[in-house]
């Protein structure tokens, strides 16, 4: 058996997944396929680029959906945008309305532990609004109407969000409008 066949058959396997008069010439020097073979398999290469091509599609929409659900309730994107450090805390509810490009979601944070007063002082501090019991943020960006400086660091698009927490509960609200 020759030397390196491993790696050239899956050089045999990567040229037929993307160019198969590539397999050809590579196995016309290497002579690992029987003739029959490489017929069926030259025939096969075109369905299988177009195959290759519905899948990055697919994978392209999955991607979307789950950026989409997941992005704006990460820690890091959440304190990005409104300045302040959350507690620990888990989604309990996803409420996705819309398609990929026209979309109003909302998602129910519940923190670990009940938010103390020193949090909701450095709410205050920060800027959130304050009435009925809760505090309440509003940030947009990319829309145009608002200056670029708005936008978060890290972010990009143009997007409505806004948070809501209240004194004393466990929960806060998350709305995120693609503008």
């Amino acid at each position: 058996m020759k030397n390196h066949t491993a790696l050239k058959g899956i050089a045999l396997f990567l040229s037929w997944l993307t160019l198969s008069p590539l397999l050809l010439v590579l196995d016309g020097r290497w002579k690992l396929l029987p003739k029959w073979l490489r017929i069926v398999l030259f025939v096969l290469s075109p369905l299988m680029l177009v195959v290759l091509f519905v899948l990055g599609i697919m994978a392209y929409f999955y991607y979307q959906d789950y950026w989409r659900k997941n992005h704006f309730v990460k820690p890091r994107v959440i304190e990005n945008i409104t300045e302040v450090k959350m507690p620990k805390y888990n989604v309990i509810e996803r409420n996705l309305r819309g398609g990929l490009r026209d979309h109003y979601d909302t998602f129910i944070l519940e923190f670990k532990e009940t938010p103390d007063n020193a949090f909701f002082q450095t709410l205050r501090n920060k800027g959130f609004d304050y009435y009925d019991g809760c505090y309440h943020f509003q940030r947009n960006w990319g829309s145009g109407l608002v200056n670029d400086e708005a936008v978060p660091k890290g972010e990009k698009g143009n997007y409505d969000y806004s948070m809501t927490i209240c004194e004393g509960e466990k929960t806060a609200t998350v709305r995120v409008m693609e503008l």
